[in-house]
């Protein structure tokens, strides 16, 4: 399941995400998170999760990722990352953008 996930659109988005449960396809455990696209021009479509606020210091997000096509983006720059914001939706950080299809993660 997608507990403690949400969907977020973007524009002209049609973005779907789903658990999907696969031994073979998961680089760890048995459950992967799919998402697809068929809008190039989507903008900032995903998924998010929100959490507690974090004692002050210095933390590390990661995610393993691995694209099954190359993404190609007419608005803004195209790409899976990963971005920590505050309350006020402020970026903190962002991570570089993947775009490039391959067979690892």
């Amino acid at each position: 399941s997608l507990e403690g996930w949400s969907l977020v659109s973007g524009f002209c988005s049609t973005l779907t995400a789903r658990s999907l449960a696969s031994s073979t396809d998961a680089l760890f455990g048995k459950t992967l998170l799919y998402m697809k696209e068929t809008v190039s021009n989507s903008g900032d479509a995903g998924v998010y999760q929100l959490t507690n606020m974090l004692s002050e210091g210095e933390y590390t997000f990661s995610a393993y990722v691995r694209l099954l096509t190359e993404i190609v983006g007419v608005n803004g720059t195209p790409g899976v990352f990963l971005k920590v914001t505050d309350t006020s939706n402020n970026v903190i950080a962002q991570s570089e953008r993947i775009t490039e299809k391959s067979d690892e993660y």
